[in-house]
């Protein structure tokens, strides 16, 4: 084997359950790994993705796992339930080959999740006390047993896995998933009541719902426009709402990942009304993120782990609530409120970090400090 080989078989391993445009970014500039994933995002599609990072199915990445040289991996996190079953005999057959072939192996992962463990397991139903005692149990058991690192990318997500039997024992920290301030931002003309939304266009990002809230927007500005970005199975009746009203209505589909960026600096303020949707739950957004960046206010509900953060830096943050008439009005009011006295983007970018979060966590969790 040349030495060449021997060193990619030696490079840390990162596995996704679903491969993301933002993943291909952050090969980039994160710790050097060989990428394995299973599944690709809908903003893959437009994305190049170099060599190093693998589709691969189940059986492969096992057999990876078992027979590699490398001493560190990076899982998925555990509360992404759908992967949970995969994730604990991933995890295990990591742990159990490196005891068996007497080496020390690491294993951490970058967590998100904030749900509740009840609406995790069951949706919006839940599930009895029992289900979710013996969840915290077995699940609390796994992490403890086969992790060594947990980064935490909000404070309630660091809560929610609180909720675990034993995963407190892990080394862990909190890192609040905020992007470093954009330093090539062009100086465009902004749009003067530009509202842009960015995400697959589902029921689950409340599309429908801003649909509604837009109508109190256009009364009250008449000059607002809003332009949705993003393919899904929406988009036929979206189409039909832009058809009504053109002159404030936009619809773009899917477009490059760059471009997205190009749009965030060309509006005024990012929509992004997530709302609870069976076992989801808006984890961070990375529009918010990306839209932070850039120096653009943000309208948003309080199912994203930032909203305290957002609501405490003048941004707009509202309580979804049981989704009906109130939570419309709300909308329309919140974004009302930010196109007339948006958050100044120099402030905006100002409360950032220097370093991105995501980038800093993932520099901890490769490093051998413990602290």
């Amino acid at each position: 084997m040349s030495g060449s080989r021997a060193s990619t078989d030696a490079l840390p391993i990162r596995l996704l359950p679903e491969l993301r445009a933002i993943h291909v970014e952050q090969a980039e500039v994160f710790a050097p790994a060989r990428i394995l994933y299973f599944a690709c995002n809908y903003d893959v599609a437009m994305t190049a993705v170099p060599a190093g990072i693998d589709r691969v199915g189940f059986v492969d990445a096992v057999r990876i796992l078992a027979t590699s040289k490398a001493a560190f991996l990076e899982l998925p996190e555990a509360l992404w339930v759908r992967f949970l079953p995969r994730w604990v005999l991933l995890a295990g057959v990591w742990k159990v080959s490196g005891l068996l072939r007497r080496r020390r192996r690491r294993a951490v992962f970058y967590a998100m999740e904030h749900n509740d463990l009840a609406t995790l397991i069951g949706g919006a139903s839940g599930v009895p006390a029992w289900l979710v005692f013996i969840f915290r149990l077995v699940v609390g058991a796994s992490v403890r047993l086969f992790v060594d690192r947990i980064c935490f990318a909000t404070p309630a997500a660091a809560a929610a896995y609180g909720r675990l039997f034993f995963a407190s024992a892990v080394c862990s920290r909190t890192q609040l998933e905020l992007p470093a301030s954009r330093q090539d931002v062009k100086t465009v003309h902004v749009e003067e009541l530009s509202v842009l939304f960015v995400g697959v266009l589902e029921e689950r990002k409340g599309l429908l719902l801003l649909l509604d809230a837009w109508r109190s927007v256009e009364a009250e500005l008449p000059t607002a426009r809003l332009t949705i970005v993003g393919p899904g199975s929406l988009r036929r009746r979206i189409d039909e709402w832009v058809a009504l009203s053109p002159a404030s209505r936009e619809c773009r589909g899917q477009i490059p990942h760059e471009r997205v960026h190009e749009a965030m600096e060309e509006a005024r303020v990012l929509v992004s009304p997530s709302i609870p949707w069976g076992r989801s739950r808006e984890q961070v957004c990375l529009p918010i993120k990306e839209a932070l960046a850039a120096g653009v206010t943000v309208v948003t509900t309080r199912q994203t782990g930032l909203a305290d953060w957002l609501e405490n830096h003048g941004h707009q943050v509202v309580d979804p609530g049981d989704l009906g008439a109130e939570f419309v009005t709300d909308l329309g009011r919140a974004l009302v409120r930010a196109l007339k006295e948006p958050v100044p983007r120099e402030l905006v970018r100002a409360a950032l970090p220097l370093i991105d979060a995501w980038q800093a966590a993932d520099a901890w969790l490769h490093s051998g400090d413990d602290s």
